[in-house]
């Protein structure tokens, strides 16, 4: 959940950045794969995207979910990177 702004950069060009929060059922603080700390996580997000048509946006993403020290315990966070494609109905 959050909220997402996106900035004109050209006709077809624009940014989007956003801010919000991840409740995520992973590791707190034992076992395999990244260690969270806690189940309530921040979230920003930041896309970079090209209007192919009026109704198809491309756009390359990467957001970041973790706790920002408000939580004891470890905060390895969780990172993601890639490709979107969004269609306007």
């Amino acid at each position: 959940a959050g909220l997402n702004w996106q900035i004109p950069i050209t006709d077809r060009l624009f940014a989007e950045a956003g801010v919000g929060g991840t409740i995520h059922n992973g590791n707190l603080d034992s076992g395999t794969g990244p260690l969270l700390g806690c189940r309530l996580l921040f979230r920003e997000h930041a896309a970079l995207g090209v209007r192919v048509t009026d109704h198809v946006n491309v756009l390359a993403t990467i957001d970041h979910s973790s706790h920002a020290g408000l939580c004891d315990g470890p905060n390895d966070g969780l990172t993601h990177a890639g490709l979107a494609v969004g269609f306007k109905f």
